[in-house]
């Protein structure tokens, strides 16, 4: 039924169901060239309607899955940074024989502080360390736990080989050895300790600081350094590093000798400035312009006075070196050396 009068002169204006207005008539044909048409040519209002809608619900669905993502990815750190670890670390069993202060263990056991844990002939296990990462043990090792506090987690590893796999902020994990102390800086890598407190640490992924004695080591992944009972910190060399280079390096470590440095010298590559860098840093003041020769060589000094200032032994020269051999800054790793724990 159609409204009478001036309401069913309105009905044209909704849905033309009344008598045709002309003056609404006129506006509608100067306004139809302006109109959305179908593929037949026809404006189709429900349709435009229909696709604004559909456009609106994907906006706001994209906008809840990236609030949802942002909410989740800060609970996650949120939950990460308050989770605490805990005053223990689990041990699994990955092959009899293993004990927890002369006691065998079984499949799982827990590791406290002041405990040592032993691995006999044979005997393998895996320490987890809450969220920071594991650490596998091999056989015939011998290693305590000094510490597990929120921020800080150490151990003592007195002889054997560990594998340590951990994602954690720098100094969050140490381990220490009889002549020097491996800080992780969020990495894997190797460490083993033999009779007499001699060593070796070899870096997988990440960095890795080893200081003790006076010295102090930056290991990048790819490369490795021994430890030297009563020296501390060796030399970080390249893993693919020249054999003759390896061998004066190593004796370097132990016993300073100018012909051993002349090996050294004339075996390194551009690519040991690695090696070249860490001689310069702690070599007797007699020698360091040589060093600081073949260094600059190999890596050219970032500024004209920077091989002066690094033989007289300034220290923002030397980092300042290192920043340029592309290894990472210097003021990252220094910052987090401060105070660097000692063995």
């Amino acid at each position: 039924m159609k409204r009478g009068g001036a309401g069913e002169r309105d009905d044209y204006l909704w849905d033309r169901s009344g008598p045709v207005d002309l003056e609404l008539e006129r506006i509608e044909r100067k306004l139809r060239p302006l109109a959305w048409k179908d593929s037949a040519g026809e404006p189709d209002w429900r349709r435009v309607t229909a696709r604004r809608l559909a456009r609106g619900r994907r906006r706001r669905t994209a906008l809840l899955l990236a609030a949802s993502v942002a909410l989740f990815a800060i609970g996650v750190a949120s939950w990460l940074a308050i989770r605490p670890l805990g005053a223990s670390w689990s041990v699994e069993s990955l092959s009899p024989g293993a004990t927890i202060d002369g006691r065998p263990i079984a499949a799982h056991a827990e590791l406290r502080r002041g405990q040592t844990l032993a691995t006999g002939n044979g005997a393998r296990v895996r320490l987890g360390i809450g969220w920071l990462g594991t650490v596998e043990v091999d056989p015939g090792a011998e290693l305590a736990m000094v510490r597990a506090s929120a921020k800080e987690h150490r151990l003592r590893l007195e002889r054997g080989t560990l594998q340590a796999r951990i994602a954690a902020p720098p100094r969050w994990f140490a381990v220490d050895t009889p002549a020097a102390a491996a800080i992780d800086m969020g990495c894997s890598y190797t460490l083993t300790v033999e009779a007499g407190g001699e060593g070796r640490l070899a870096v997988d992924t990440g960095w890795v600081a080893l200081v003790g004695q006076g010295r102090e080591s930056y290991l990048p992944h790819g490369s490795h350094a021994r430890i030297v009972a009563g020296h501390g910190p060796g030399t970080p060399i390249w893993d693919d590093a020249p054999l003759a280079l390896d061998e004066s390096v190593a004796t370097l470590d132990g016993a300073w000798r100018a012909e051993l440095l002349d090996a050294a010298l004339a075996a390194a590559r551009p690519r040991d400035a690695l090696t070249l860098w860490h001689l310069l840093a702690r070599a007797p003041a007699a020698d360091r312009a040589r060093i600081a020769e073949r260094l600059a060589a190999a890596a050219p000094p970032p500024a004209a006075d920077t091989v002066a200032r690094a033989v007289a032994g300034d220290r923002a020269a030397l980092d300042a070196w290192w920043e340029s051999l592309g290894l990472g800054g210097a003021e990252w790793w220094r910052n987090w050396r401060q105070p660097l724990p000692e063995s």
